[in-house]
């Protein structure tokens, strides 16, 4: 769908609920559609429910911000230690980590990590959640990704 239409389709599900009391029982690939328009989501891989919850309490169950890394030779034992990293995953050169209160810690991240091409740092979205259930992005093999969580 094209934005416009997208808009009018969840502002007329909106107002479904609000007006006339309704549960609806939606199904959709785009976490943000869910996030706007569910008060209850269930992640379901291969087949299976693997979490329940409100979106809120689903982003805020990460324990904190994610922070991306792209880079080619990280020091990931100088971050391990670091007691406010709550989980390290590592694709490709990618360093994806689970950081409590980022804003105050992003600096001595950069400054023990090694020499970083790019950084991103947001509150766990649903995308977030979506890939720590299930472990990825797309139906892929497991392909022998290295990853920690404290």
């Amino acid at each position: 769908m094209d934005p416009q239409t997208r808009e009018h389709i969840w502002e007329y599900i909106e107002r479904l609920v609000a007006e006339q009391k309704l549960s609806i029982v939606l199904t959709t690939h785009y976490m943000d559609e869910a996030d706007r328009l569910c008060n209850r989501i269930a992640i379901v891989d291969h087949g299976k429910i693997v979490v329940l919850d409100t979106p809120e309490n689903l982003k805020h169950a990460l324990g904190g911000d994610v922070i991306r890394l792209r880079m080619s030779t990280p020091n990931l034992k100088a971050i391990e230690s670091l007691p406010y990293v709550r989980k390290i995953d590592v694709q490709d050169s990618t360093v994806s980590l689970t950081v409590a209160d980022s804003g105050s810690h992003i600096q001595e991240i950069l400054g023990v990590i090694g020499k970083v091409d790019s950084v991103e740092c947001h509150p766990p979205s649903l995308n977030d959640v979506f890939m720590h259930y299930t472990g990825r992005e797309l139906r892929e093999q497991e392909s022998g990704r290295g990853g920690w969580q404290r």
